[in-house]
């Protein structure tokens, strides 16, 4: 029941949201009007939406923000990019509005493979915490109600996910008895055995606070715990999230050239058993696999779902 900051395991959850609302609806049964595959502009971006002088303009859709392959710079080692803030902001809205929708596109990405490349919104890949904040941006547009509210309505209060919340929906760390001490290497201990054991995980290690995420609450600034998270992928792999088997399978569809789907990193096919007869090989033993890890001060997740296997794990 230990709650952890869950890092980028959020953005399966944003993932899994934007495709339900996207191919199911709101739990509630109200209407709106949600494409993966339109225009980002066509719900965000509009009057008060501004860009910094020089910057590229944003032509990208919600299913390409997704999968990462809408050239949204990320933090560090990019430019233009994303800087990590510890400002609060209430929703996803005013954070894209003033911290990401401004910064406008990469004209450039470099993979750590390819070197520098031109980055082409719906061809390059380049992974992004921050294309996040804007597809929370368009989901509390089109249901008028912000990302926690969604949050708490479409999943964790339907799957009684108890642990499973925004870090930072208000400026303070709300107090809870089970969330774990976030621990750093400490500078000038590190190595040493100078630093007794209980002051941290062991020597070196010394206790931190968690900083303010909320610019990225659906990118990486959820916390949950392991059972949750298992639980919500097992959720996600019985159709309790995404209702139809259509929009499972369209969640968990890979958007080339990226290996994610809605946020999930995919692997394998769901034709692998017949694969499997026919003797072929192939990613993983040809397991059909969704999956996404995550790092951040003081903690590591990482969430898997084996929807052949009838498996989800966490860890």
């Amino acid at each position: 029941q230990t709650v952890y900051n869950a890092a980028s395991v959020a953005k399966l959850f944003a993932g899994t949201l934007a495709s339900s609302l996207a191919m199911d609806g709101p739990k509630d049964g109200s209407i709106i009007s949600f494409d993966l595959d339109e225009p980002t502009m066509n719900y965000i971006g509009g009057t008060g939406w501004h860009l910094n002088p020089g910057a590229l303009p944003h032509t990208h859709t919600p299913r390409q923000l997704l999968a990462h392959i809408g050239c949204i710079p990320n933090y560090g080692g990019m430019y233009p990019t994303v800087p990590n803030t510890s400002n609060h902001y209430e929703n996803m809205t005013s954070a894209a509005k003033s911290h990401v929708w401004p910064v406008g596109l990469m004209a450039d990405t470099n993979t750590g493979k390819t070197g520098i490349q031109n980055c082409t919104v719906g061809s390059s890949y380049s992974y992004s915490t921050a294309a996040y904040t804007l597809l929370g941006a368009v989901m509390e547009t089109i249901t008028g109600r912000d990302a926690h509210t969604l949050l708490r309505t479409e999943i964790t209060q339907p799957l009684g996910l108890t642990s499973t919340r925004a870090q930072f929906e208000t400026p303070s760390l709300v107090p809870d008895y089970d969330r774990a001490v976030p621990y750093v290497v400490h500078s000038q201990h590190h190595h040493s055995t100078s630093l007794r054991k209980e002051e941290g995980a062991g020597a070196g290690y010394v206790p931190t606070n968690y900083p303010n995420n909320s610019w990225k609450f659906f990118g990486a600034g959820m916390e949950s715990s392991a059972l949750d998270l298992a639980r919500f992928g097992d959720d996600v792999r019985r159709h309790r999230v995404v209702a139809s088997a259509a929009a499972a399978s369209d969640m968990w569809t890979r958007v080339p050239p990226s290996k994610h789907g809605a946020g999930w990193r995919v692997f394998g096919t769901q034709r692998r058993r017949a694969e499997e007869e026919e003797g072929s090989s192939g990613t993983r033993g040809r397991r059909w696999i969704a999956s996404h890890g995550g790092s951040w001060a003081g903690a590591r997740s990482y969430l898997a779902v084996y929807p052949d296997d009838g498996l989800s794990i966490a860890i």
